[in-house]
């Protein structure tokens, strides 16, 4: 880990389904941050479906498997954004494509009328080191590193998931 990395003392993994890819755009359709020790034990979960207030195209539906109906009636992202900035606000952050999830949860806490991330605030992307040492996709890393197949693709809490155990395999390969 860099020096920026270890700038704060608690870990937290995360992953978003979106509407789309558009960062300004699109918003977030489901979340999933897991709470981690410096040494990768989950030691919290936090995790849901939310209500993006605008229609998820059916092709995006079809790579995450959620639907307008999935998220009708439920609260949109703002009525979690408090919670999630303060669990944010003094962790590491560990994602697979980072500065894509970055982005958007950055307009999503703008949107809330919250502070948005600093664009220094430490990130740990398993998608750079992939890209670096092997295949960048988190269903071949997930592979590699546990020898297990990725089912559940495309979810944020399996996801999540399997960024953490891309980043333990990482650690115990290549530290």
């Amino acid at each position: 880990m860099s020096e920026n990395s270890r700038k704060y003392e608690k870990l937290l993994a995360f992953d978003l389904e979106t509407t789309g890819l558009d960062t300004g755009k699109d918003r977030i359709i489901e979340f999933c941050f897991i709470s981690l020790t410096p040494d990768l034990r989950v030691t919290g979960r936090f995790q849901s479906l939310v209500n993006p207030e605008m229609p998820i195209p059916p092709e995006n539906s079809e790579i995450h498997g959620i639907t307008d109906a999935d998220v009708a009636g439920l609260p949109p992202f703002s009525a979690h954004a408090q919670r999630i900035q303060e669990l944010i606000s003094q962790s590491t952050l560990i994602a697979h494509n980072g500065s894509f999830d970055m982005a958007v949860l950055n307009a999503e806490l703008l949107r809330a009328g919250l502070r948005g991330l600093k664009p220094s605030h430490p990130l740990i992307d398993t998608l750079l080191i992939e890209r670096y040492v092997n295949s960048h996709k988190l269903e071949a890393a997930f592979e590699r590193y546990t020898g297990r197949e990725f089912t559940n693709a495309h979810r944020a809490e399996a996801d999540t998931v399997a960024t953490i155990e891309v980043l333990r395999g990482q650690r115990d390969r290549h530290a």
